[in-house]
């Protein structure tokens, strides 16, 4: 992977993300990592994964939960897939989705049951 990609996501996340209006600016800037991160690696890479969430948590911080949730559940399918139920990066994924869940006073998601 070169670093210029991961320089540019980085950089639009710490630019982006502080909770001072500048989401409409964000939205464009996450939209576009995800389609470069999909055309880099894959739509079914965890790194793909991780911009879904944070593409996620954007919609969810400015209350568009109907747009989150279907960010939430592929970005948790395909950590699931790749890195196992148990993994840390699932895990985090998995909260960020409850959280929603809980603002839209739904049910959580919970851990699956080790199968080994």
């Amino acid at each position: 992977m070169d670093n210029w990609l991961r320089d540019c996501f980085s950089e639009s996340d710490q630019e982006y993300s502080d909770p001072k209006g500048q989401y409409e600016q964000a939205e464009p800037l996450y939209q576009r990592a995800l389609a470069i991160w999909e055309k880099q690696v894959g739509p079914e890479h965890p790194n793909t994964a991780a911009n879904l969430n944070n593409l996620a948590l954007l919609y969810q911080a400015q209350g568009k939960y109907e747009q989150a949730e279907p960010l939430y559940q592929r970005a948790l399918a395909i950590v699931e897939k790749q890195l196992g139920p148990q993994h840390s990066t699932t895990a985090t994924i998995r909260e960020n989705y409850n959280a929603l869940l809980r603002n839209m006073r739904r049910k959580g998601v919970s851990v699956p049951k080790n199968t080994e």
